[in-house]
């Protein structure tokens, strides 16, 4: 075998190396960019469903709550109790899926506010179906204890549902990089976040 040979041999193989060590490294690189694309996505979902549960809270129930706090039912009037959307929650609902991908506290967390609120929600429909009813027949008694038991029901989960949404706003701060204020419900942005 003539020196050739070897100089050829030895300059395929570290070509070849070259070239497997380049696509080693152009795979690595490729790895550690989708990464950083599934985690920017999942502080856009954090951060989308933070703002739909505070948004939930502010929005809606602190609102219900000054309406039905002390308030007798019979004297309460079906117009205060807004009956909410057929299809709430549409944030949670396309990303569903993905919350599997977060911290087990954070899933933790999102699992038991949403099914709360959408349990909470199933009682102010019959609440508020029951108060038109006890407006339309002020004197049956079946109405009127139906819609004792829905308002009393419904005043009895507003401090749950304030505590799971503080709970939940505030596992979701971090991963979403803002900052939640759960004596305000106010969420602003993490001066700490990188």
């Amino acid at each position: 075998m003539s020196p050739d040979f070897w100089a050829t041999l030895i300059a395929g193989v570290i070509g070849f190396a070259g070239a497997i060590a380049g696509v080693m490294i152009q795979r690595r690189f490729e790895r550690k960019d989708r990464q950083k694309e599934e985690e920017r996505q999942r502080v856009e979902i954090a951060r989308a469903l933070l703002f739909e549960i505070v948004g939930f809270y502010v929005n809606f129930v602190r609102d219900l709550r000054k309406g039905i706090s002390g308030v007798p039912v019979d004297k309460s009037d079906p117009r205060t109790l807004v009956s909410p959307p057929a299809s709430s929650f549409p944030i949670y609902r396309a990303n569903a899926h993905r919350i599997g991908e977060f911290h087990r506290n954070e899933i933790a967390a999102v699992i038991r506010f949403y099914t709360f609120a959408e349990s909470f929600l199933s009682t102010l429909r019959s609440s508020v179906e029951t108060q038109i009813q006890l407006w339309t027949h002020p004197q049956d008694p079946f109405v009127i204890q139906a819609a004792v038991q829905n308002v009393s029901k419904l005043q009895s989960m507003l401090p749950t549902v304030e505590e799971l949404v503080s709970d939940t706003a505030s596992a979701l701060s971090k991963r979403a990089k803002v900052t939640f204020d759960p004596d305000t419900f106010t969420i602003r942005p993490d001066d700490t976040a990188s």
